[in-house]
């Protein structure tokens, strides 16, 4: 990391992804702190030091994560990841011993004869209780 700079001052963002093998351990824990404006975790070791400024250095030169992705790291996601499920599936739950089964439609979810446009519209029906219709069916792990 011994790159100067115009003010004379080590550089992190002159340092590529060939350069990481060079650096010393201080020079790579100096880099992380560079990179992700934080001290690294204490006791940790070169591999993941190298792994962890190579993704950074990645990030910085081929623009970093989608907004999409980032919020759904963060657990917010968007509509558009969720599973689809096929017309023609079934979805079977065990409620307080009566079997509900469910069918995907393209119109929406048939369940006793009616079609909803929500899993967790028929889940609030079966159970009384605001669901997670996907949650409830078992499509979420929960």
């Amino acid at each position: 990391m011994r790159r100067q700079g115009k003010s004379g001052q080590e550089n992190a963002t002159k340092v590529t992804l060939a350069d990481l093998d060079s650096l010393a351990r201080d020079e790579l824990v100096e880099l992380w702190r560079r990179l992700y404006r934080a001290a690294p975790p204490p006791r940790v070791r070169r591999p993941l030091l190298e792994l962890a400024c190579a993704w950074a250095i990645q990030a910085r030169d081929q623009g970093g994560l989608s907004p999409a992705t980032e919020r759904q790291l963060k657990g917010g996601g968007d509509g558009r990841t969720r599973r689809r499920i096929k017309p023609g599936t079934r979805l079977v739950r065990e409620w307080h011993g009566t079997v509900h089964v469910v069918e995907v439609t393209t119109q929406g979810f048939l369940w006793q004869g009616r079609t909803h446009a929500s899993l967790s519209a028929i889940a609030r029906a079966i159970t009384g209780a605001n669901w997670s219709g996907p949650r409830f069916f078992g499509l979420k792990g929960g």
